[in-house]
């Protein structure tokens, strides 16, 4: 078996067996996916989509959580900095939709029309405070969640 999937046991009794590339790999697909399904849900509902904040926190930390099998710490900063990253360039991406023509699709919207100073006035004129209540949540939410206990021998 490969060394980075082998557990060994140490001194204290506790099981190794991190895997944070897989974590971080398997965190970045989980992360382009929750983006898309973002869209998808701000396209239906409109760019105030922070509702689904929470739900892309516990998403991502599971992921981190089952794929890294880690009990170190940085597995749960792991999980909350995707999170974090993941809700930012997801909300940019929803005002950039909400702002453009609806003859134009994504992709042109981004390449021809991005202005990072126009959406940064987007995103803060459609900011209410439970907007960071929720990217709060969700952060938390996935640092928790990232973390296994370690298992005793």
């Amino acid at each position: 078996m490969p060394q980075a999937f082998s557990q060994q046991t140490f001194l204290d009794g506790t099981k190794s067996g991190n895997n944070f590339i897989v974590a971080v790999f398997a965190g970045l697909i989980v992360g382009l996916i929750s983006i898309v399904l973002w869209m998808g849900v701000a396209l239906l509902t409109g760019p105030q989509s922070e509702f689904l904040a929470p739900g892309v926190g516990l998403l991502l930390g599971m992921t981190v959580r089952f794929t890294g099998n880690g009990t170190h710490p940085l597995f749960g900063i792991l999980g909350g900095i995707l999170t974090l990253i993941t809700c930012v360039v997801a909300d940019i991406f929803a005002v950039i939709e909400s702002g453009v023509h609806p003859y134009l699709d994504l992709y042109e919207a981004v390449t021809h029309y991005f202005n990072l100073i126009e959406v940064a006035k987007g995103i803060y004129e459609q900011s209410t405070a439970m907007t960071y209540v929720y990217l709060g949540v969700a952060v938390v939410l996935a640092a928790m969640v990232s973390i296994r206990k370690a298992e005793v021998v």
